[in-house]
């Protein structure tokens, strides 16, 4: 609470005399239309700064209830509505609804056009019941802001919009909106407080009389565009912004809110959409990071790199390291792994260094340089312990792929050592060790994290699927492979495990439906292979081979496929 208040009380002295004057100097005069029903004290006694000092001191030391004391007896003493707005706010924080209905009718005395001490008096008032009362500050409200020209619905609805009791916030609305039927700006507060409680069709008739009222009003179509996303109705809300977006073609706003709506319809519209935002701020570093983005998503390399040149030219750090990192990963996908380093290697801060640390690791083994990539990964377990064992799997991953077995066996014994018993490393040199065919090994490990945690999917799927690949314990398998498929039914690996003990039992009906299933949730070509397998075993030689085509299209270097294929003659 102490940031509400100021370390000086002589400044909130001087501020008190500002708040309710008519402006000066070039500005027209404004005759407000309520006059302060309390005399002010423009004279700084020793006892008013006495208790403003203690009552700041408080605040800002958290002992608010003598902060409130204090504040109260200035407003009391000294007729300060800075002081009776600070004792009102501690109230409300502290919820002592008694001591801030207090002090916030002493701040309307001594403020009375305020419309923020109107409505806080009001929402109090209504919180006992007192509509009647209420609604003369709510009224005083709108009042004071058709003079100042403040949209005081708005600041009303808000507030409403808080409240806990629907009914009664809905109901003052109602009878401002029956008062004040012509007026667009209270049909809007209306909307805006119905959509807050997701009333959405009501708030969308009221924005239709809005809109009656004042066609031209960017905001109000701005919040049905709002309203009718939150209700669902995303298709209706583009089809709305493609009508009226014309019609302001200096809004940003809704050219923004259309771009990132088109992002999931329709990418080739969203970048459209995102270059004419470009060319109006071409510096806002939100629309090149989209453009960027959605090029990548159409496929456009080269245009996806010039955006995030662009994006690293007008970014802040952060963002410069963003664009560093998304040009990394553009090289690392053409196998440009010289680039992709030199990009990763100038991230430096934010959100994607520790990321850019393990791409650079991941590029400098496909350059062949495995001595850097480990020195990285141990830098990385230094820079960030919390993420440690992943930094462990990371290297165990890119050590079998590099390296002789017993070289990567070693590498496992060694983390182990440091973190003995650690489930995700024994689940790595588990898997590691049935891809070596090292069943004994596989099975042990692999049992071990199942005795820790015996409701482990993967671990289950992992020894059930090995069982039923390297030995004939087919049903010991399957037993293991189902307990993984109940925890875990979407799961694409274990319903393709499924599949696949099925076919080692003879099963080629249920073997086929479950690979099936599994190449829908997944395209992979290993799922491929075996489903392949089993319709060429089962004599559809045909529809195996469609398989197997579309499979070599998605994935030109599976050797998995190439030697399913070789392994049974139909290559």
């Amino acid at each position: 609470m102490a940031f509400l208040f100021s370390a000086c009380a002589t400044n909130q002295l001087a501020e008190r005399k500002k708040g309710d004057l008519p402006s000066s100097g070039s500005q027209k005069t404004i005759k407000l239309p309520y006059e302060s029903s309390v005399e002010r004290v423009d004279e700084l006694t020793e006892d008013i700064l006495f208790h403003y000092i203690l009552a700041d001191l408080a605040a800002q030391q958290g002992q608010l209830t003598l902060a409130y004391n204090h504040y109260l007896h200035v407003a009391l003493l000294a007729a300060d509505s800075n002081a009776a707005r600070f004792a009102t706010q501690i109230a409300l924080f502290q919820k002592n609804y008694p001591g801030a209905l207090k002090s916030s009718e002493r701040w309307v005395k001594i403020a009375p056009n305020s419309i923020e001490a109107r409505v806080a008096t009001a929402i109090l008032l209504l919180r006992e019941a007192k509509q009647s009362q209420a609604m003369e500050h709510f009224l005083a409200a709108i009042k004071i802001s058709r003079v100042t020209g403040k949209d005081g619905f708005l600041v009303i609805a808000v507030s409403l919009s808080k409240e806990k009791k629907l009914a009664d916030s809905l109901a003052i609305m109602q009878t401002l909106v029956n008062e004040h039927a012509d007026d667009s700006q209270a049909w809007y507060a209306q909307a805006f407080l119905l959509a807050a409680h997701k009333k959405f069709d009501q708030a969308l008739v009221a924005l239709g009389k809005v809109l009656s009222l004042r066609g031209d009003w960017v905001r109000a179509k701005v919040l049905k565009v709002k309203t009718l996303i939150d209700k669902g109705a995303t298709d209706e809300a583009i089809e709305y912004l493609r009508e009226v977006v014309p019609q302001h073609e200096d809004n940003t706003d809704l050219h923004l809110i259309y771009a990132k709506l088109l992002v999931s319809k329709d990418h080739r519209l969203a970048y459209r959409e995102f270059e004419r935002l470009h060319r109006k701020d071409r510096k806002n570093t939100e629309f090149i990071s989209a453009l960027a983005v959605l090029a990548v998503q159409l496929e456009e390399p080269d245009d996806a790199r010039s955006w995030w040149k662009k994006y690293a030219e007008a970014g802040n750090g952060d963002e410069k390291s963003e664009a560093q990192f998304q040009l990394g990963q553009l090289d690392e996908l053409e196998k440009n792994f010289e680039q992709a380093a030199g990009h990763y290697r100038q991230v430096t801060r934010g959100q994607y260094r520790n990321d850019a640390g393990l791409r650079y690791a991941r590029v400098q083994a496909q350059l062949g340089n495995l001595d850097e990539a480990r020195s990285e990964l141990e830098a990385l377990r230094v820079a960030d312990p919390e993420n440690v064992i992943d930094y462990y799997l990371i290297e165990a991953e890119i050590l079998a792929d590099k390296l002789a077995s017993d070289a990567v066996f070693d590498f496992y014994a060694t983390a182990l050592k440091t973190y003995p018993g650690n489930t995700e490393l024994l689940y790595s040199r588990g898997v590691f060790s049935a891809n070596v065919d090292l069943v004994d090994r596989a099975e042990r490990d692999l049992r071990a994290v199942l005795a820790k945690k015996p409701k482990h999917a993967d671990a289950l799927n992992a020894l059930g699927y090995t069982l039923a690949d390297q030995t004939d314990r087919y049903q010991e398998a399957l037993q293991l492979i189902t307990q993984a498929h109940q925890l875990k039914p979407d799961s694409a690996a274990i319903v393709d495990s499924l599949g696949w003990v099925y076919y080692r039992l003879g099963n080629l009906p249920e073997a086929r439906k479950y690979l099936a299933l599994a190449l829908e949730l997944q395209n992979d070509d290993e799922i491929a292979a075996h489903l392949g397998e089993v319709l060429w075993v089962s004599g559809e030689k045909e529809q195996a081979r469609k398989v197997w085509e579309k499979a070599k299209d998605d994935f030109p270097d599976s050797q998995t496929l190439t030697e399913t294929m070789k392994r049974l003659g139909a290559s």
